[in-house]
């Protein structure tokens, strides 16, 4: 009998699974069939936490101080943390960090009582560009007066005052320490000491006004034995300070003493101008005080178009007319000062040169130096003297202001001739 015929007595007419004959046999059972590991199952290998200096390396300075002090404040790690402040101090005085965020920095190192570096800091930006110094000015006199040094606080104090007369907190902490200001004092003056001899003829009698370039005083000139106004220029107000002193009794000299505050000296060894006091104040103390009726203030905006219009017959143009640089003498004349920022017309200009509340439209982008600026500035102070709604005036005013520069007066000669028109 074959294979095939004793299967089938065994199993019957079907044949036997297949695991049945394997198991009838000697042969070893098939391997257990795994599955291959796929990529969801499959073991992911450990991912090392990101190098936080790496990280800092590849942003901008300033994105990158700011994430270290986000990331030091949080850290677990004493390392991470010893590491970040490390780099910090590396990094602390960079020419690429803008001035803000060095002030910030500073405080950092201030709350860790790494004095002589937040110092450090403070001072690089109370020396840089204008528009950052102010809080660092401040914050330098504060350490001086937590240092018992009121002296070096008042300087910093008046040098803050001396960029921005409105900077927070400068002016009442100033008043704490207020003192009569005498020649050769360097806070008072904002001269290095080394220049006071230069002030020799000249006795400082009492501050009369502050602006972005210096300090104006009331003194008295011993040798002529009479009282004027001394203009001191900051010495890092602006490089090339001499030039810009220069430039101001210039034009002050063609605008013309009627119209102009009259300029006695110059002092080109401090950078000092010597000028008329004008015992009247300025425009800027007058609308303070409200002493005044709407024919005065018309009077005033009168005298500021003729000397609108004799500066732009000049060639000239002011560029920074405001309350403050309109003075007002012992007769009530109001006269124009400050020309330091004045330009010729069709000269090219510096974006945002100037007081921004009164700078036209199109002279904050800079370009071309056009008469029509002033006349803007000129709409801006008269709103101020009268308000909105002055029945004589109120619709040149309003002729000052729109954005588009051809739509105003040409120049203050047109102020003048629409003053003075029935």
């Amino acid at each position: 009998m074959g294979l095939w015929s004793r299967l089938k007595g065994l199993f019957g007419p079907d044949p036997p699974p297949q695991d049945a004959l394997l198991r009838t046999s000697d042969a070893p059972p098939p391997p257990v069939s795994v599955p291959a590991a796929t990529e969801k199952n499959a073991p992911r290998p450990e991912k090392k936490p990101e190098d936080p200096l790496g990280l800092l390396r590849r942003m901008a300075p300033e994105q990158a101080v700011r994430e270290a002090l986000s990331r030091v404040e949080r850290t677990t790690s004493a390392l991470e943390a010893q590491a970040l402040a490390r780099w910090l101090r590396e990094n602390a005085r960079s020419e690429a960090l803008p001035g803000p965020v060095k002030v910030e920095l500073a405080e950092w190192f201030l709350a860790r009582a790494e004095l002589p570096l937040a110092r450090s800091m403070l001072a690089q930006v109370a020396s840089g560009p204008l528009g950052h110094a102010a809080p660092a000015m401040l914050r330098l006199g504060d350490l001086c007066a937590q240092e018992g040094d009121d002296d070096g606080a008042s300087r910093w104090y008046e040098s803050a005052l001396a960029l921005d007369l409105e900077f927070p907190g400068a002016r009442e902490r100033l008043a704490r320490r207020s003192r009569t200001a005498r020649a050769g004092e360097a806070g008072a003056t904002l001269l290095a000491p080394s220049s006071a001899a230069g002030l020799g003829r000249f006795e400082l009698l009492r501050e009369l006004g502050r602006g972005g370039a210096g300090a104006v005083f009331l003194a008295r000139d011993k040798r002529l034995g009479r009282e004027l106004a001394l203009k001191l220029y900051h010495p890092q107000a602006r490089a090339d300070r001499n030039a810009r002193l220069r430039g101001e009794a210039q034009v002050a000299a063609q605008v013309g003493g009627a119209c102009a505050v009259r300029v006695y000296d110059l002092l080109e060894d401090v950078g000092a101008i010597a000028m008329e006091h004008c015992a009247g104040a300025s425009l800027r103390t007058r609308i303070a005080r409200r002493d005044f009726t709407p024919e005065v203030a018309r009077a005033w905006l009168r005298d500021v178009s003729q000397g609108l219009a004799r500066t732009h017959a000049q060639g000239w143009v002011h560029r920074d007319l405001k309350p403050g640089n309109v003075l007002l003498r012992g007769d009530g004349r109001a006269v124009l000062t400050d020309f330091g920022l004045s330009r010729q017309a069709g000269s090219l200009a510096p974006a945002m040169e100037g007081t921004p509340a009164w700078l036209a439209p199109e002279a904050r982008g800079g370009g071309p130096t056009d008469p029509r600026a002033d006349v803007y500035a000129f709409g801006v102070l008269g709103l101020e003297l009268l308000g909105t709604g002055d029945p004589v005036l109120g619709a040149l005013l309003a002729a000052c202001a729109p954005q588009d520069p051809a739509a105003r007066p040409a120049d203050g000669e047109a102020l003048v001739e629409r003053l003075v028109a029935p």
